[in-house]
């Protein structure tokens, strides 16, 4: 956090700029979770309807190649914006830790490591609580994340 680059990021990421940040911040004029121009301005349903055939086409692609699809972890992932409750800001990480990222897991082993993989290449951070466990083993560092 001690990286002016982090404070950009959170600035145009977080929000502050709205779906108008995700285009600016964005290399591939998409969003950060992969929609493009015009499935935002389409709204939500057709969003959604959108991403389910990107990935059944990408699953399609990956199993002509021989590679794992991990299409039952990408459905599930997007079944589950429409549970009610489920995005609430103190339920998010209980339900991901205790249902989703197993249910993930259990339709596509090796899900978690390749999330956790990604996360470590795309942000330079690992993970305080791992996904998949049911509660944490420590509490956050947050000597570590203020760079001291």
């Amino acid at each position: 956090m001690d990286d002016w680059k982090f404070w950009l990021a959170s600035f145009i990421k977080g929000g502050s700029l709205g779906i108008y940040g995700d285009f600016l911040y964005s290399q591939s004029a998409t969003t950060r979770y992969g929609s493009g121009p015009l499935e935002a301005l389409a709204g939500p349903t057709i969003g959604s309807a959108a991403t389910a055939v990107t990935a059944m086409v990408q699953a399609g692609n990956a199993m002509s190649e021989g590679k794992d699809t991990h299409l039952g972890a990408k459905l599930l992932n997007l079944a589950k914006g429409y549970i009610p409750g489920q995005n609430l800001w103190y339920t998010r990480a209980a339900t991901d830790h205790i249902i989703f990222q197993n249910a993930q897991e259990a339709l596509s082993p090796g899900y978690l490591a390749n999330m956790r993989a990604r996360s470590v290449r795309d942000f330079g951070q690992d993970w305080w609580w791992e996904p998949g466990e049911f509660m944490p083993d420590r509490a956050p560092d947050m000597a570590n994340a203020l760079g001291r």
